[in-house]
């Protein structure tokens, strides 16, 4: 039995029993005295309030201590996280397998392991990450270089931008890198599937973006494009999209509402900031037609001619 077996069983012994003797868990994993003070101090080292209780030789929580609760579940779903990513070639160039036996050994007691079989992660729709880029981009981060990359937009024009790598992110199965635009002079997100050329040069950054700018920049809106001009955005979803989208968090800061249309049923509405309107539209028009932008009203008109121009193209 691994440590992380009898820390768990120590933390369920402590919630149910309100205490835990070192007889309780020598009789279940036939471990020393040394050991179980080694589990203790690693319990206490991850926060627990362990302290002993001298009326019953045991020990036990100074006040409610939860970050353990359901810790095997969270572990199981993790390391089929894990071993799905570390499946597809466009996360990882390799497996290395002895990593991940290691880790399941550690992670998860031996009737959860069973379960491995019956439980997977896939990855969405994705494009193979090219390793090339990926060095080029890290090595700049690293010595702080700039990088000059061949860039296709979504509507396929190539242009060539001088670019000072701050930020590497996967988000929706696609690799997406974060950098300072010289030329834009701001902070651009650029489509990894995009980069047609990307060559590290001498050049040393020539602008500072400090951590929190970077942190604002990432968190503050909804989606992978982003911009410092935030927008709040409205959209109501209709039965049955509802159903989908009742139990769907869009971002941190997002604002819900639910009601009932006299006509169309219940409905959720959400309000979110927004720093580009591209992906947000294209996530109401998924949910299409039980769904409508509400505001701004030139996003509104906006979704409404993207209905149009569909519905004239191939009716």
């Amino acid at each position: 039995m691994s440590s992380f077996e009898r820390i768990c069983y120590i933390h369920k012994k402590i919630q149910n029993s309100k205490a835990v003797s070192y007889q309780d868990v020598k009789s279940n994993f036939k471990i020393s005295l040394r050991q179980f003070r080694r589990d203790l101090a690693k319990l206490r080292s991850c926060g627990a309030p362990i302290h002993f209780l001298k009326e019953k030789n045991a020990y036990g929580y100074t006040y409610p201590f939860d970050d353990f609760d359901f810790i095997e579940e969270k572990n199981l779903l993790f390391f089929t996280f894990l071993e799905g990513v570390s499946k597809n070639r466009s996360y990882l160039p390799f497996v290395v397998e002895n990593v991940l036996n290691s880790l399941r050994d550690k992670l998860l007691p031996n009737r959860y392991k069973k379960l491995l079989s019956h439980i997977s992660y896939e990855c969405e729709e994705y494009i193979p990450f090219k390793m090339n880029e990926f060095k080029i981009f890290i090595e700049g981060m690293m010595e702080r270089k700039q990088i000059k990359i061949k860039y296709r937009n979504s509507k396929g024009i190539v242009s060539k931008r001088t670019v000072e790598p701050l930020y590497l992110m996967c988000y929706a199965s696609q690799w997406y890198f974060i950098a300072y635009d010289c030329q834009k002079k701001d902070i651009r997100t650029f489509h990894s599937g995009r980069i047609e050329e990307a060559i590290l040069t001498e050049e040393y950054f020539k602008s500072y973006i400090r951590d929190d700018k970077l942190k604002k920049y990432i968190e503050d809106t909804f989606g992978i494009y982003k911009s410092d001009k935030v927008k709040k955005v409205k959209a109501r979803f209709y039965e049955p999209a509802y159903y989908n989208v009742l139990g769907q968090v869009w971002h941190k800061d997002e604002k819900k509402i639910e009601g009932t249309h006299p006509e169309y049923g219940k409905y959720i509405e959400i309000e979110i900031p927004v720093g580009d309107y591209g992906e947000v539209i294209g996530k109401v028009l998924r949910f299409t037609p039980y769904s409508e932008i509400l505001e701004p009203e030139n996003l509104r008109q906006e979704w409404l001619n993207r209905l149009r121009e569909s519905t004239e193209k191939f009716s």
